[in-house]
């Protein structure tokens, strides 16, 4: 006789935490919950840095850049090889802004590094775990 259990992952991705919480048979497993600061904070952060590197005589709050994450940033399905791309589809991947004090600026690449930090953040000189890792020690509760 076989017995199956239902098994969940839940993946909450806060301003301050990234969390992964296992769940068997309706039943939060507490002492496998993985926590990381890889978050939201952290990727609008990211994001105003490279945007004050690029537009010095700009000041953000952390309000616009928080928006334009939420709006633009997102994940290259093959990253290693988007530079490329980059230079030949500049057009097509900028984005045009112009924020409530009418200044202009355009995100480019930006728009991928943010979120590839995520899943390589040693590209990026960070000091975190990446994405992938974290989701792995997660799954190894079902194991």
């Amino acid at each position: 006789m076989q017995i199956y259990y239902r098994l969940d992952l839940i993946k909450d991705s806060g301003q301050k935490f990234t969390r992964f919480i296992p769940i068997v048979q309706n039943t939060i497993i507490s002492d496998s919950v993985f926590e990381s600061d890889l978050a939201g904070r952290f990727l609008t952060q990211d994001l105003k840095n490279r945007i004050n590197l690029k537009y010095q005589h700009l000041f953000l709050d952390n309000y616009i850049p928080k928006i334009l994450k939420e709006k633009f940033v997102c994940v290259a399905q093959d990253y290693k090889n988007l530079e490329k791309k980059v230079i030949y589809q500049n057009q097509f991947m900028s984005r045009f802004i112009e924020l409530p004090d009418k200044n202009k600026i355009c995100l480019n690449e930006e728009i991928f590094e943010v979120a590839e930090s995520m899943f390589s953040p040693d590209l990026f000189g960070f000091d975190h775990s990446p994405l992938p890792v974290i989701l792995a020690k997660a799954l190894k509760v079902f194991s």
